[in-house]
């Protein structure tokens, strides 16, 4: 019988114009400057037919952005997503 291992979510920085490239981990995604962003709403409210109240749709949830520590531009860091081992027995 396996375990489940807790998966650690990893992330890739990549800075086109510099060329940095690194992939961390959650834990270690601090030591970059982390860019406050805003949430973006779903869409325009409407008004529920039945209870004849305004409904907002949910905010998109956005990517981590951090600060290039090369050249110093913003970067949206991309989540990796890791293979299970059900995937490699099967291949």
């Amino acid at each position: 019988m396996k375990k489940k291992q807790k998966q650690i979510k990893r992330f890739i920085v990549y800075c086109e114009p510099c060329g940095f490239n690194k992939i961390v981990d959650e834990d270690s995604l601090n030591e970059f400057f982390i860019n406050k962003t805003t949430s973006v709403s779903g869409g325009a409210p409407f008004i529920d037919i039945i209870t004849k109240k305004t409904q907002k749709n949910k905010n998109l949830k956005r990517n981590i952005q951090v600060r290039c520590p090369k050249c110093g531009r913003g970067v949206t860091t991309k989540f990796v997503k890791e293979k299970s081992g059900d995937d490699e027995e099967k291949n």
